[in-house]
């Protein structure tokens, strides 16, 4: 079916709501001045003048230096970050422009000529013999991150499933709202190596690979046709892992190899997924990423663009898994942190703008996206410190131990407070900025979990620590101090990017924030209300990504057991998502990732992966360096 384009205004794909009513009123205004020109052309001119112009304009001839007269200087861009004036209402909604008719000047000769809209091109795209796709596939405009993918050609990496402004696209979208998260691998060096500069990142298995991750979440822009380009670019990803690839000194490899453990992770295929984490895992330390003893060789000051790349690509996967293993209650072996500190900001001059009113602060968009990683990896060596902690809160609590979990609480603290304060900015903030003070709550409250059964109430594992006649008190105030940020955070997040778009990591955090509210959700409206708001951050991620489909049935299963009452809304979404389970038959709507949630001790999550950990830890790392 064709889809019907807009003559004046076209918003780009992953621009927030606040920008696209920024880029239409910008088209507006644009066509409102081009009018009033057009108006004072004819009022000053002969009749004669007038009626040539009327002919221009019924022949489509009259382009807009006809309009314009004597030439004025050209507003600068008010998106651009040195244009961005604090303090100023930029909310257009109520914006009008108003009009008179064209027949009002020109008097009763003038007719409005037949319009029909120009017939949509669509551009052609050809068929994989991986997949079944249909015979067009509609582009939306290109909205990249960086000049180079405007150049970038889908031909070049063999993906014949999509056109090329689809493969802009996509990977843009990859780009902005899922790369940040984990980051293994360095974006200006892989975009380099896009457009066939000799780079070490870009390899053909990372292309197809990035593809499928980035058409989850590019299902926003064309639901229809999304599923189609992920099952090409996933089979196709698969092939080459399965080819002789050099799977032993490649980041582009190793960045790959994570990349498709999520894949899996997001289809519930954990079991599929956890060799691909191994060969992670091998690669990295093959290269000796990890290896004190080899980091001059490594990470070789003369080879200042290998270096950095492979620094990012050591800091994003031990980041990565630091917080896997935080999630998952369990160690993956990545012990030591790189032996070298995280790149600072290196920003290619290519990418000089962002589609977000930010920063404030006068520093372009990718330079805060490199501070935002540097404070992630800053963030994930304590978050290490933290697994650790926990590991040992299986069984009754001691003084000992809420005394070394405040010590961390303070040390995260201290990490935090050194973080610029414009990367703690929620107002209208890009995705990195939302995902790294989401870390950071997620850690404070994934800490203090053993202690706290409630942000008002300690853990029955406390009970030796208040038989001590130690207060659990400062455990307590602190939870509820990051449950409470974390729950603002997610209140900005739904009011900046509304239903169309979801953050898979940002979403993971949320399903937390859904189960700390439950025990007030009775006796508390604001709570009421963030657990909405929780839902339907969830509900539309389970439209896009399988797991959350059953992280919802977790919530739905604690509240349950809880006797808690949900909202009309929230009853209708999970209704929703159990026939999405139903649809996909996936195991008869039962997954590894369903969240076990224990009513009597309300602040333990168990591990997701108990079986698959167990499986992982009996696996050994081939080839690694003694």
């Amino acid at each position: 079916m064709m889809r019907r384009q807009s003559c004046v205004y076209t918003a780009e794909p992953d621009a927030p709501p606040i920008v696209s009513l920024k880029r239409k009123f910008e088209a507006l205004q644009k066509r409102h001045d081009e009018v009033s020109r057009l108006l004072d052309r004819l009022k000053s001119g002969s009749p004669a003048d007038a009626h040539e112009l009327l002919e221009s304009l019924r022949r489509g001839e009259l382009d807009e230096a006809s309009t314009m007269g004597p030439a004025g200087p050209t507003p600068a861009s008010d998106f651009r970050g040195s244009q961005w004036i604090p303090g100023i209402d930029h909310n257009h909604r109520s914006c009008v422009v108003s009009l008179p008719p064209l027949s009002e000047i020109l008097g009763p000769s003038y007719q409005r000529p037949g319009l029909e809209p120009p017939p949509a091109i669509l551009p052609p795209i050809l068929n994989g013999p991986g997949a079944k796709l249909q015979a067009s596939l509609f582009s939306v405009p290109v909205h990249v991150v960086d000049e180079r993918l405007k150049h970038a050609r889908a031909c070049d990496w063999d993906v014949s499933y999509v056109d090329d402004q689809g493969f802009r696209n996509i990977l843009s979208s990859y780009l902005t709202w899922d790369h940040h998260g984990h980051r293994p691998f360095d974006e200006d060096d892989f975009l380099d190596g896009l457009i066939k500069r000799p780079t070490d990142t870009c390899s053909e298995i990372l292309v197809h690979t990035i593809l499928a991750y980035g058409a989850f979440n590019y299902s926003h822009v064309d639901p229809d046709r999304s599923p189609v380009i992920f099952q090409a670019a996933w089979s196709r990803a698969q092939e080459l892992w399965k080819d002789n690839i050099d799977k032993e000194s490649s980041i582009s490899s190793a960045a790959a190899s994570m990349i498709m453990w999520s894949v899996h992770t997001l289809l519930t295929d954990d079991d599929l997924g956890m060799p691909c984490l191994l060969e992670a895992r091998h690669i990295a330390h093959n290269m000796g990423l990890y290896d004190a003893s080899r980091a001059d060789r490594v990470y070789d000051p003369l080879q200042p663009r290998r270096s950095r790349a492979r620094a990012i690509c050591a800091w994003g996967i031990y980041s990565w898994i630091n917080l896997s293993e935080l999630a998952f209650r369990t160690d993956m072996s990545f012990d030591s942190p790189p032996p070298i500190d995280p790149p600072c900001a290196s920003v290619n001059a290519t990418e000089d703008w962002s589609p977000w009113p930010w920063p404030r602060s006068g520093r372009p968009i990718p330079m805060l996206k490199v501070e935002t990683f540097v404070a992630q990896s800053r963030l994930s060596l304590i978050i290490k410190e933290i697994v650790l902690l926990i590991r040992q809160s299986s069984n009754l609590l001691t003084p000992a131990y809420q005394k070394a979990t405040l010590v961390l609480y303070q040390r995260i603290q201290k990490c935090w407070s050194s973080i610029d304060a414009a990367l703690k900015v929620l107002s209208e903030s890009p995705p990195h900025i939302l995902y790294l003070n989401a870390l950071y709550n997620s850690a404070v409250i994934e800490l203090l979990r053993p202690l706290t059964t409630t942000p008002s109430h300690p853990s029955p594992h406390a009970a030796p620590l208040e038989a001590a006649g130690l207060a659990v008190e400062p455990t307590l105030s602190y939870a509820a101090s990051a449950t409470q940020s974390q729950r603002i955070l997610y209140r900005f997040f739904d009011e900046l990017y509304g239903q169309g778009q979801v953050v898979v990591l940002l979403t993971a955090f949320v399903v937390a924030v859904a189960f700390e509210i439950l025990p007030v959700y009775e006796i508390s409206p604001d709570a009421r209300f963030d657990f909405l708001v929780a839902m339907r951050v969830i509900y539309h991620g389970a439209k896009q990504f399988p797991v959350l489909r059953y992280a919802a049935l977790g919530i739905e299963r604690a509240a349950h057991d809880m006797d808690l009452i949900l909202l009309d809304k929230v009853v209708v979404m999970m209704q929703e998502i159990r026939e999405m389970i139903a649809s996909a038959d996936q195991d008869g709507g039962r997954s590894k990732w369903v969240v076990n949630f224990n009513a009597d001790e309300l602040g333990s999550q168990e591990s997701r992966l108990s079986s698959v950990i167990d499986q992982f830890r009996q696996m050994e790392i081939e080839g690694k360096p003694s």
